[in-house]
């Protein structure tokens, strides 16, 4: 669509507006029983934080100290399904990638050792012999909460999504961010170094990203879909399985036509809490854009990045690449 059929066909903007208005975020806490909360969501005891996805897979995570000479932590990842009060896997990880995945035997006597007291460490020796401690605080609520929650059958499972993202192609846009003047002055905290994207991907559709760029921790975006054919642009509701997610710190791929965002917790101009918020991943398919995975990790000051945060959902990706629980 070039610029001056867009001015042309300038939407009604005031209507979306007020539906990009009604769009709260919801990745605040939902008052709900524990059991349920972590099916999708994510909570903490003691020392340990766990969830689960949709996949009936649920993840512990704690740290255990320094990794080498790194001021950096490292972690330690139990996962556990709803057929086995024992770890499925376990796995030491450092800055994003695992370090040493422990048998089964070993997962499984860190997990005795963990459940023996409330109190204290238990140690894991690495296979270059280092000596990591494992806080037992909050361990034994950790499982007794997983077994609240493999107690309960889901009712009305919802089949698993299958995301077929396509390519899209960016248009050399020259337009005047001034065409999107209603929409920055939605901006939270006014519009900043205003820009515009597009691509365009199959069937005649537009994609559109109107960046505020604001400064500070989370910076928002509005997206809209216009055409085919001429179509007045609408906004993108980003579905979430606990609400319309808001588009913070996002930016799309237009290779494998998947866009991300990240929210992250702890103040909007806060520098130092990038380690805790919400990551999700959507794929523009012909369906729209649909959620491919979601992680959480609600507590600040763990010192792990959106690649380490627990997955709480999942779908199918086709186009070679997949989602592990």
């Amino acid at each position: 669509m070039s610029s001056s059929r867009w001015s042309r066909r300038i939407w009604p903007i005031a209507i979306f507006v007020r539906l990009l208005g009604g769009c709260a975020t919801t990745d605040g806490p939902v008052a709900m029983p524990e059991w349920q909360e972590i099916q999708g969501g994510v909570v903490r005891h003691g020392q340990w934080t766990v969830g689960c996805s949709n996949l009936r897979v649920c993840t512990a995570v704690a740290q255990v100290g320094q990794h080498g000479s790194s001021d950096r932590l490292a972690h330690i990842r139990l996962t556990f399904t709803d057929e086995n009060q024992n770890p499925h896997a376990a796995v030491l990880a450092y800055d994003g990638a695992p370090i040493q995945e422990l048998t089964p035997g070993a997962a499984k006597k860190l997990h005795d050792q963990l459940l023996s007291g409330d109190r204290g460490t238990a140690t894991f020796v690495s296979s270059w012999a280092q000596r990591f401690n494992v806080p037992r605080d909050g361990f034994s609520r950790v499982i007794k909460l997983l077994g609240e929650w493999r107690a309960v059958t889901p009712p009305n499972q919802p089949l698993l999504e299958v995301v077929t993202p396509l390519p899209a192609v960016a248009l050399d846009f020259k337009g005047s961010p001034a065409l999107f003047g209603s929409v920055f002055e939605q901006c939270p905290d006014g519009p900043g170094e205003q820009s515009v994207e597009a691509w365009h991907g199959t069937g005649g559709i537009t994609l559109w990203r109107a960046n505020c760029g604001t400064e500070g921790l989370n910076s928002p975006s509005f997206w809209l879909f216009a055409g085919p054919e001429g179509a007045p642009p609408k906004p993108i509701i980003f579905s979430d399985p606990r609400g319309p997610a808001t588009a913070y710190n996002s930016w799309f791929e237009a290779n494998s036509g998947l866009l991300r965002m990240t929210h992250y917790f702890g103040g909007q101009y806060s520098t130092g809490n990038e380690d805790c918020g919400v990551y999700r991943e959507y794929g523009w398919d012909i369906g729209g854009m649909k959620l491919v995975e979601k992680r959480m990790m609600p507590t600040c000051g763990m010192d792990l990045g959106p690649e380490d945060w627990i997955t709480v959902y999942g779908a199918t990706l086709v186009q070679g690449r997949g989602i592990a629980p």
